[in-house]
């Protein structure tokens, strides 16, 4: 067996005569070592005669000495005594039982808790579509009833153009009638002229327009809503129905019959929304009072408004009766919205309860 260096820095063995340590790097005189060496008294690894410490443990060399080498030179060090492995003690023992349920051990308290198993991601789907519908107030379509028509967001929106209707309305009122006691009083000396002519002007140029706004809003949401509702009569099973689709809209621009038509349109979807309502007697049920109350206000607003015009402008007289036509042809019209307002959220709760059953 040839002789064998090794590194005096690291301990590395060298085979050749290279003047650095392939291992450590060190530049260090090669030295030509016995054919035994020292090693450490704790792991028994080959240490250099300058080392201060082990390199493979870190034990002292100078508190412990070294001692010669027994083993053959190139034999390899003998490992290190192992430790030896302490095995965790588990705290949660988990165990699998075929109903899907985690039975919880606790060894402490030497007792068992029993967990709920987690819901399938179908019952999870389930549960999240029943909330978002919830939350959005009934007002979605239903897949389980074909070709029905989602009337309640178009209702909401006419209820809302209705109420800011009314309350143009209801200011108006109030416009009018002060005007005619400012009338009065110019007719009487006690007022002037000028003081007439300013709510006037308030009455032309803020709540005339207002009125028209709203007013044309509200007509145009509750057409959209009257065909919806009327459409979904036939999805709900009923036949024969009086009124064909394109009708249920054309007739409330046409003159005349548009105080008739639009009538039974809403009086239909209130009769075949009842849950009991079949193709053949759906039309023995009574008819909407609410309905009928908004058709008559509606009439009767139109005639005072067309005897306001009649009166005329002549004279201070004649202004002050019509603006008394006009006050009540708007007071009408409030009630008309109230009873508009009331029969859009009874159709509308009827056809929600047919369409989720």
């Amino acid at each position: 067996m040839s002789d064998v260096t090794y590194c005096l820095h690291c301990g590395a063995t060298r085979t050749g005569d290279e003047p650095f340590c392939g291992t450590c790097g060190s530049n260090i005189e090669v030295m030509e070592m016995a054919p035994r060496q020292l090693e450490c008294p704790s792991c028994h690894n080959a240490v250099g005669v300058t080392w201060s410490h082990c390199g493979a443990c870190g034990n002292s060399l100078a508190a412990g000495g070294v001692r010669p080498l027994l083993r053959a030179v190139g034999e390899a060090p003998p490992p290190p005594p192992s430790t030896p492995e302490i095995e965790p003690t588990p705290r949660v023992h988990l165990i699998s039982q075929p109903r899907d349920i985690l039975d919880v051990v606790d060894l402490n308290k030497d007792r068992v808790v029993t967990a709920e198993p987690v819901a399938p991601s179908a019952r999870i789907d389930e549960a999240l579509h029943t909330s978002i519908a919830e939350m959005k107030g009934g007002y979605e379509a239903t897949d389980d009833v074909a070709g029905y028509l989602t009337a309640g967001p178009v209702g909401q929106w006419a209820q809302l153009a209705l109420v800011a209707f009314g309350l143009v309305a209801v200011l108006t009122v109030g416009g009018l009638l002060l005007l005619n006691i400012r009338l009065d009083s110019f007719r009487d000396g006690s007022g002037t002229l000028e003081s007439a002519e300013q709510v006037r002007d308030v009455l032309n140029l803020w709540l005339r327009p207002l009125a028209v706004g709203f007013g044309a809003l509200a007509f145009g949401l509750v057409v959209a809503w009257a065909y919806r509702v009327h459409e979904n009569i036939e999805a709900f099973g009923i036949t024969g129905r009086r009124i064909p689709g394109w009708l249920a809209i054309a007739s409330w621009f046409i003159p005349i019959a548009n105080l008739l038509v639009p009538h039974r349109v809403v009086n239909d979807a209130w009769r075949g929304s009842h849950h009991e309502a079949t193709g053949r007697n759906w039309t023995s049920y009574r008819r909407n009072r609410w309905v009928d109350v908004w058709w008559l206000a509606a009439i009767a607003a139109i005639a005072a408004a067309v005897l306001s015009f009649l009166a005329g402008n002549d004279t201070t007289a004649a202004s002050m009766d019509g603006n008394t036509w006009l006050a009540l042809g708007y007071g009408l019209l409030v009630l008309m919205v109230l009873a508009a307002v009331r029969t859009i959220e009874t159709v509308n709760r009827r056809q929600r309860t047919r369409a989720s059953r």
